[in-house]
């Protein structure tokens, strides 16, 4: 059986607990994060990248980072929710590489309730006992929507990641750098050609989209952890001016980096 790349990083970043009305409904865009839903009661519906997804009772949903992520409620639902991150090596996220079911109908909802809710109560803890008991009742429950179909195809995509990891380990440490992709090229030893064909196959995206959305995602942490002043942010991560930096972050977000540190609730 083929195994994933490890080591496996998880970062919690939100939980929620709550029941819902006609109020749970709205727009995201480019999602850096993943998501696992359990829905206790109730029904909504997703729009995930043009897909319309149920939701409904007693089933538990996967979605990885998406580019649009539409959800509405038209009457009531009760949803315990995990916002999440999940990276192997070369910070690659695994649900990217790794087949996985997106739908699962737990055979023990009363289980899984009460490890969602453990994870809900554990994960704000600052203790490195709770962090742990927190991602690990989140690997326990995330075990049931990995699949080994496909087992060939994930052979030959850690290949190709292995041979992509020197340059996708040099994007991550020199994000605020301008990265030529002669020299990423260089890394792999491959040719401009099929370094772009190889990355886009392994990994779904140009290089050239994949360093935009990484640099955009190193913003959001920054913005989500720290109060640094989003000038210093713009220049800390070698944008020309803040001016550009606030455009592309609403190209890739919808919103603006003040807007979005006002907000930072995860839906």
């Amino acid at each position: 059986m083929a195994s994933p790349p490890f080591p496996i990083d998880i970062e919690i970043l939100r939980t929620d607990d709550t029941r819902y009305g006609s109020e749970w409904s709205g727009l995201r865009l480019n999602d850096a994060y993943n998501r696992l839903y359990v829905v206790i009661e109730g029904e909504a519906e997703v729009e995930v990248n043009d897909e319309i997804v149920v939701l409904e009772q007693g089933c538990s949903y996967l979605f990885p980072h998406t580019i649009r992520f539409a959800y509405r409620c038209s009457t009531y639902f009760w949803l315990l929710n995990v916002c999440f991150e999940m990276r192997g090596q070369s910070h690659i996220d695994l649900l990217s590489v790794q087949p996985y079911r997106r739908q699962v109908r737990p055979l023990d909802m009363q289980l899984v309730t009460e490890k969602m809710r453990k994870i809900h109560a554990t994960s704000e803890k600052l203790t490195f006992a709770a962090r742990l008991e927190a991602s690990g009742n989140l690997l326990q429950l995330l075990a049931a929507h990995f699949t080994d179909d496909g087992a060939e195809t994930l052979v030959n995509k850690k290949r190709d990641l292995q041979r992509l990891k020197p340059s996708l380990e040099y994007i991550h440490a020199n994000i605020e750098k301008k990265l030529l992709i002669g020299d990423l090229c260089s890394m792999a030893n491959m040719s401009r050609q099929y370094y772009s064909k190889i990355f886009k196959e392994t990994l779904y995206t140009s290089p050239q989209e994949y360093v935009r959305y990484e640099r955009i995602n190193r913003a959001k942490k920054m913005l989500r952890n720290s109060r640094t002043k989003i000038a210093t942010i713009s220049d800390d991560l070698g944008y020309a001016s803040p001016a550009y930096f606030t455009r592309e972050f609403k190209a890739l977000t919808g919103t603006v980096p003040k807007l979005f540190r006002q907000d930072l609730q995860l839906i």
